[in-house]
């Protein structure tokens, strides 16, 4: 898909060499000797039994909650993080509320800017940065809203 084919251009031009299975499977897409994992073609993409055949360190998910909340704990056993999606997806939603003089440029600057700021405050989280983001995001939430919803953003 076009977003796929958008993320391996970019993470080539940053310098990371991208394995692309002759299987697009996703069995030999988790299996894949890669350090990081990209998926998000669909929730709950990613279960339990999916997880524990990952061989990667870290799940970045490109859409929105691929990993199961199962699948997220067996992860953590077996040494996979998971990213928090809507960490990770945060372009589209920063650039809706761009202003007419805002440029593609500084919008992409916002968001890295954003996107990594989030992820460098929960990265090393004692629960995992999925989790850490959601207890980071409970707390702003908190200072506006007297009760939050029930449960967690995962798949």
């Amino acid at each position: 898909p076009p977003v796929a084919t958008a993320l391996r251009t970019a993470l080539e031009a940053a310098g990371a060499s991208v394995v692309n299975p002759d299987d697009p499977s996703l069995s030999a897409a988790v299996s894949s000797p890669a350090r990081i994992l990209c998926c998000g073609s669909a929730v709950g993409l990613v279960d339990h039994s999916a997880i524990a055949e990952v061989a990667a360190d870290w799940i970045v998910p490109w859409g929105p909650m691929p990993v199961t909340t199962r699948a997220l704990a067996v992860g953590r056993r077996t040494g996979t993080d998971v990213l928090p999606d809507f960490v990770t997806t945060l372009g589209p939603l920063l650039a809706a509320v761009a202003t007419s003089d805002d440029s593609v440029e500084s919008v992409a600057e916002r968001t890295a800017t954003t996107v990594e700021g989030v992820l460098g405050e929960v990265l090393d989280h004692e629960q995992g940065p999925l989790v850490g983001a959601c207890l980071r995001a409970e707390a702003f939430l908190s200072t506006w809203q007297d009760s939050l919803p029930f449960g967690r953003p995962i798949a």
